[in-house]
């Protein structure tokens, strides 16, 4: 009897500590995340540094890998993403 009230003491204790690295997690991810939001809503980091210039790159990156994975050829320059096969000029 001893040795079934081990094993499932056990496994509350292993499931009580999912529920601490859960919260753990997310509280972690919660202060980060207003962390950063606060630096780039305040005005002198965005004097410093071009936020919306980096997100906009990085959006031009990631959806051009996501394109090209799914088999979508794409090229893109700045800001600007070229779809050779997907055209609505006739002339290009």
């Amino acid at each position: 009897m001893k040795h079934k009230k081990n094993r499932f003491s056990k496994k509350n204790s292993s499931a009580s500590k999912l529920k601490i690295n859960i919260g753990r997690f997310a509280l972690v991810y919660l202060i980060l995340m207003g962390a950063f939001f606060l630096l780039i809503g305040l005005k002198p980091i965005q004097d410093v540094i071009d936020l919306n210039g980096i997100y906009t790159k990085g959006v031009v990156i990631v959806t051009s890998a996501v394109l090209e994975a799914i088999g979508i050829h794409c090229t893109y320059q700045g800001s600007i993403i070229r779809l050779p096969s997907i055209s609505l000029d006739p002339h290009l």
